[in-house]
């Protein structure tokens, strides 16, 4: 079974709302009513009309659910629609479609009249209520939106909405583009504002490797994990990186290879062997 679950939205006020939620409820208590007393009248076991309430109740509660959710998403609705669809839109058309699971209910009532048993006089009522409600939810209320989406006038608002939020799309998706723009252009100043210090440094380090004597491999090496954490507390991982290439570029394979193992732990680098 599928139903539109219309909603009215915030203009139209809250007692629609509440209305359609509490018809909602008459129609899914008038459902569970007819299962179990088909059921009941077909005699199954008393482990099979158990088997099928609990069933039911799952499903109940489940459209009960969806129904919550389309009464709350309903109050967000676009006003422009009701531009789209006049009639479905109207108050008077709101109040009938809240109301027609009780107009079932009544008519199946005035179909009993004469009954003696209260029993069959609530079945026929109950029954009513689900033939109405599909007929009036699930059939009429979709088709009537259909044939209203076909006038001149509805296309047309319905083509001005599309093409707002066309352009609005293109709006958000440009200043994307230029927020990007705008962080790559300060990422590029900031590599160049950099790209001085960053030779110096490797410079240093290359000098020092080049004049590596006895005692002089612990002091290069105090001297790149400085340097390595001056790089990380002032450009991060990416100006760690960016030395390290230039490093490596400037054909210092070997140096570059020990601060893979000295740079270890600082900041975000991790050695070969992490």
């Amino acid at each position: 079974m599928v139903m539109t679950g219309r909603q009215p939205n915030d203009k139209k006020g809250g007692p629609f709302g509440t209305l359609h939620l509490i018809s909602t409820l008459w129609f899914i208590g008038s459902v569970g009513y007819v299962l179990l007393s088909s059921a009941i009248q077909a005699r199954l076991p008393w482990w099979a009309v158990f088997s099928l309430s609990g069933y039911s109740a799952v499903a109940l509660f489940m459209l009960l659910s969806l129904y919550i959710f389309a009464i709350f998403r309903g109050a967000t609705l676009d006003p422009q629609l009701s531009l789209e669809h006049p009639l479905t839109s109207s108050r008077q058309y709101l109040i009938l479609y809240a109301v027609v699971p009780f107009l079932g209910a009544i008519t199946g009532c005035l179909s009993g009249i004469g009954l003696e048993s209260r029993s069959e006089l609530a079945y026929r009522a109950a029954l009513g209520t689900f033939v109405a409600t599909f007929a009036g939810w699930a059939v009429l209320d979709p088709a009537l939106a259909a044939l209203e989406g076909l006038l001149p006038s509805s296309r047309q608002y319905r083509s001005a909405r599309l093409a707002k939020e066309r352009a609005i799309r293109q709006a958000r998706e440009e200043q994307h583009q230029q927020l990007l723009a705008q962080v790559l252009a300060q990422q590029q100043a900031q590599a160049r504002a950099w790209q001085p210090q960053l030779h110096h440094w490797a410079e240093e380090l290359a000098g020092l490797s080049d004049q590596i004597g006895p005692d002089g491999f612990e002091r290069l090496r105090q001297k790149a994990v400085q340097i390595g954490a001056r790089a990380w507390q002032t450009g991060g991982i990416s100006r760690m990186q960016a030395l390290y290439e230039q490093i490596t570029n400037q054909g210092h394979h070997t140096l570059a290879e020990y601060l893979n193992y000295w740079w270890d732990g600082i900041g975000a680098w991790r050695g070969p062997n992490a």
